[in-house]
């Protein structure tokens, strides 16, 4: 696209820097950066819905520039390749995050998430009030008054991810969209309202 490397080095950096930082093994950051650079090259280098965080330590910058202008292909087109912050165990099929499959991106283990992942078995507490209007601010709905009802998860049997979500027998979401809405690292949570 006749972009400078080192613009492209400093987009993929901050976008690493958010997803893992960098504490990690240099060789998980490295692979973090394939998996940005790809998913930038897919997306025809718009990175319009990716968050960056500035300043990236000077681990990040030397793991992205080691590895810049690698990339995953399938079929010979560059991959869709898609991650995230946490996975709970587990990647989710595609298709249970968004709208369709993707014949490479099924469910895997991933076994280390408990030992290595600091998000691994987060709780996260909001009150009631900041919930409803989180939810009636994106919906643009009146909830009603029973919070037990305001979200009805739909989990995978296979992979235990939020699926799709009933919120208070109006409307129903991606479990991925609302995972958005409420900020979670996850679309697989758990959700426990107390009265």
């Amino acid at each position: 696209n006749g972009e400078p490397a080192g613009d492209t080095v400093s987009v993929v950096a901050q976008i690493v820097n958010n997803e893992i930082g960098g504490s990690m093994n240099y060789e998980a950051i490295k692979a973090q950066a394939v998996a940005v650079y790809t998913y930038l090259k897919y997306h025809n280098d718009d990175s319009a819905d990716l968050e960056g965080k500035a300043d990236p330590p000077q681990i990040v910058i030397d793991a992205c520039t080691d590895v810049l202008g690698e990339a995953l292909y399938y079929n010979g087109s560059y991959a869709l390749t898609m991650f995230s912050a946490s996975t709970g165990g587990c990647t989710a099929n595609c298709g249970e995050v968004f709208y369709t499959d993707i014949p490479y991106l099924i469910s895997v283990p991933s076994d280390y998430d408990e030992q290595y992942d600091p998000h691994y078995g987060t709780v996260t507490y909001y009150p009631a009030s900041e919930v409803k209007r989180l939810i009636e601010a994106e919906y643009n709905i009146t909830l009603s008054d029973d919070p037990g009802k305001w979200i009805q998860p739909v989990y995978s049997k296979q992979t235990g991810y939020v699926t799709d979500v009933n919120i208070d027998d109006q409307i129903s979401v991606r479990g991925y969209e609302l995972k958005l809405v409420l900020d979670l690292k996850s679309s697989k949570f758990n959700l426990t309202y107390t009265y």
